[in-house]
C-alpha cells in the first residue's frame, strides 16, 4: 500500500506531462519587423478579439444576450469574407442555440475535398476571453495563403503537429509596445476611420465636406505622429492602439 501511495504522484506527473504538452517545436529566434499588411492582419486578430471579449464580454447560459451577440458578430465576419454560412440551431435548458458553419471548397477538380470553419464562441464563467472546453487551436494560416501552404498545414496538423503561417506568426507573436501617447486629433482620427472602411479620398472628402488635397494632409499628418510609413501602417496601428474603431 505505501509503494502504491508513492508511485501515484509520479504516475500523475507523467500524465500531466502528456496531456498537457503542446505538439511541435516552441518558436525561437528574433522575430522580423512586421510589414504594413502584417501590422493589418494582427490589428483585425485584435479587433476581433477586442469584440468579443470586451464589447460583448462572458458569454454562456447565464448571459444569453450576450451569445446571440457573439453569434450574429461571427456569422457577418463570415459573411464579409465571402463564405456561405450555415446555421444549425439546437435547443438546451428551453433556449435555442446555434452552431454557426462555413466551409472553404475545395480547388477546381477537387471540390469534394473542403475544409470545415468553425468556432467556440462561448466562455467560462467570468472569463470573457476564455472558451469553456480548453479546446486548443493546432495551426494558424492566413485567408490568403497559398493553396499549397494550405495543403502543408493540413498534413503537419494531421499527423500531430502544429502550423503557424509565418505572416500569421508575426501578427500573433509580435508584441511590440509604443509608450508615448499618440495625440491624433478629432479630424485625423475620423478620416483614418474612413480609410479603415476602404473610402477614397475623394469619399472621404464628400462626407466629411473637405477637399481631397485635405484629406490627404490629415493622412500625412497622422502618419507622421504614429511613425507609420504607409497609409495602411497608420490605419493598423490606429485600430490596433484602440486610436479609432
Amino acid at each position: 500500500m505505501i509503494a502504491i501511495a508513492a508511485i501515484l504522484p509520479l504516475l500523475f506527473l507523467v500524465i500531466w506531462l502528456f496531456t498537457v504538452k503542446m505538439p511541435g517545436p516552441a518558436f525561437a529566434g528574433p522575430l522580423s519587423p512586421l510589414t504594413p499588411n502584417q501590422e493589418l492582419i494582427r490589428a483585425g486578430l485584435q479587433r476581433h478579439v477586442r469584440a468579443l471579449a470586451h464589447d460583448i464580454g462572458v458569454r454562456s447560459d447565464q448571459t444569453y444576450s450576450n451569445v446571440l451577440r457573439a453569434s450574429a458578430y461571427i456569422e457577418r465576419r463570415l459573411q464579409d469574407l465571402g463564405y456561405k454560412v450555415e446555421s444549425q440551431e439546437f435547443a438546451a435548458d428551453n433556449r435555442s442555440f446555434r452552431n454557426i458553419e462555413a466551409t472553404l471548397g475545395g480547388m477546381p477538380g477537387h471540390a469534394h475535398e473542403v475544409v470545415v470553419l468553425g468556432a467556440h464562441y462561448d466562455t467560462a464563467e467570468g472569463a470573457p476571453g476564455a472558451d469553456d472546453n480548453a479546446s486548443g487551436v493546432a495551426g494558424v494560416l492566413d485567408k490568403e495563403a497559398p493553396p499549397d501552404d494550405l495543403l502543408r498545414a493540413i498534413k503537419v496538423v494531421a499527423e500531430g503537429g502544429s502550423y503557424l503561417d509565418p505572416i500569421a506568426a508575426a501578427a500573433l507573436i509580435q508584441q511590440r509596445r509604443r509608450n508615448r501617447k499618440r495625440e491624433l486629433t478629432q479630424r485625423e482620427r475620423e478620416v483614418l476611420r474612413y480609410l479603415a472602411e476602404g473610402n477614397t479620398n475623394e469619399q472621404i472628402g464628400a462626407v466629411l465636406t473637405i477637399s481631397p488635397q485635405t484629406v490627404r494632409t490629415h493622412v500625412q499628418k497622422a502618419m507622421e505622429k504614429l511613425g507609420a510609413t504607409t497609409r495602411v501602417q497608420a490605419v493598423a496601428m490606429a485600430l490596433r492602439e484602440s486610436l479609432i474603431s
